[in-house]
């Protein structure tokens, strides 16, 4: 595992190369980090973009509103082999936090919210976006506490049916059911005959998906895994899924 500095920010769009060069930070990121972190000038920062790009370098300027860090680029950091996706079924209260910063830990490439017949979360279009916003700052706050380089593309709140068909060409698909006919997640991994270059995945709500949204499922090539004889709450049913996915890949 790399040495990666104490004080990390977001930084949109940061070149593959280059450096020494001067980086203001945005208003949120230079309060984090000298209001909130108290960060000092000289102290080692790192500036991460989300796309794999990564600076390493100095705070220079310990401003609550512009700070500034100068800092030269270390070699990207490559998007892993297989690209999982995941369809996430909104679940209640503020259990899709927990599985947003999961999901930027766990190294997900996309993190899709579903608007599913069992979803006990109604959400208007104005809502959705906010919401939306805020997910993504959770992720970015994720990014930024483990060193992930790669943030999580977390798009607008969709219907199942638009997930199945933008994934249609997933080389694995999987759904964590609770039906009886599963397979463990883990023999399934296991028979892969190569790791997939993309794989999706979706993980029902509280009450799981309808019959008719299993038919739909289904129908779209989904193969239903277990994750075991107990019946889970969302967010330990993402994060076992991913888990046993990303072990089994080898990332």
């Amino acid at each position: 595992m790399e040495d990666w500095p104490d004080l990390r920010v977001y930084q949109t769009r940061l070149p593959a190369e280059g450096g020494p060069e001067r980086w203001t930070l945005s208003p949120d990121e230079s309060h984090h980090l000298v209001k909130v972190r108290r960060a000092h000038e000289g102290e080692p920062v790192l500036l991460l973009d989300g796309s794999g790009h990564r600076w390493q370098g100095t705070l220079v300027v310990a401003h609550p509103k512009h700070a500034e860090v100068e800092a030269r680029a270390l070699p990207p950091r490559p998007a892993l082999k297989t690209r999982v996706v995941v369809g996430q079924a909104l679940p209640k209260g503020k259990t899709m936090d927990a599985v947003v910063h999961r999901a930027a830990e766990m190294g997900v490439a996309e993190l899709a919210p579903l608007s599913t017949a069992h979803s006990e979360v109604s959400l208007d279009a104005k809502r959705a976006d906010q919401k939306v916003e805020k997910w993504t700052a959770v992720a970015i706050e994720a990014l930024k506490q483990c060193a992930n380089p790669h943030l999580p593309h977390i798009p607008p709140v969709q219907r199942l049916q638009a997930f199945l068909q933008a994934h249609h060409d997933a080389d694995a698909k999987l759904v964590a059911a609770l039906t009886p006919q599963t397979r463990p997640l883990l023999k399934v991994m296991s028979a892969l005959p190569e790791p997939p270059k993309k794989l999706a995945l979706l993980v029902g709500p509280e009450g799981d998906f309808s019959d008719t949204e299993y038919a739909q499922i289904e129908a779209h090539g989904y193969q239903a895994v277990g994750l075991g004889p107990r019946i889970l709450k969302v967010e330990t049913a993402f994060v076992s899924a991913v888990a046993v996915i990303q072990a089994a890949l080898g990332q």
